[in-house]
């Protein structure tokens, strides 16, 4: 029998432009849906942009407020309740989530910031999902295998993977 409660999925929305707010508006429209389907709900705790940096709010921020402050040109800073960092890195290092959804703008030369923001995800074993083809361009092997052995450390040391218990 299935849990009635419904933990949420935490993310991180790294990238505020077109694909990051169609993604929170997708997520808005969709709550309703995806928690009666699937028994997920999706709780966006960080959101970074280039202009305002990185705010989190650990019970999640009102994805209609941060899509209306950025329609009327303002800062995202606005959004009650939120705390701030100067840059998506610095913000991620200091908060927790589930998942990273990276969406920002990586020029070529360098795939960067996405490349460190994908590192950092992995590095902690949390799925990355990203539309940054830059870094995967770039550096996509050595992202797959850090991420491949950062969860399998993961479920491997989870208590019911390690044997019995004397």
């Amino acid at each position: 029998m299935r849990s009635s409660v419904i933990r949420p999925v935490r993310v991180w929305v790294v990238g505020f432009g077109t694909v990051g707010q169609w993604l929170l508006q997708a997520l808005d429209r969709g709550a309703v849906e995806l928690e009666r389907r699937y028994a997920v709900r999706f709780e966006v705790v960080g959101l970074a942009n280039r202009r305002d940096g990185f705010l989190y709010r650990a019970g999640g921020i009102d994805l209609r407020s941060a899509l209306a402050l950025s329609a009327e040109g303002r800062s995202l800073r606005e959004l009650p309740g939120v705390s701030h960092w100067g840059t998506a890195l610095e913000g991620m290092r200091a908060t927790e989530a589930d998942v990273l959804v990276e969406v920002s703008a990586s020029p070529a030369v360098s795939g960067e910031p996405g490349r460190s923001h994908l590192e950092e995800a992995l590095a902690r074993g949390i799925p990355a999902v990203t539309s940054n083809k830059w870094p995967v361009a770039l550096d996509g092997v050595r992202l797959a295998e850090w991420g491949e052995a950062s969860w399998l450390h993961s479920v491997l040391s989870r208590p019911s993977c390690q044997g019995p218990r004397s």
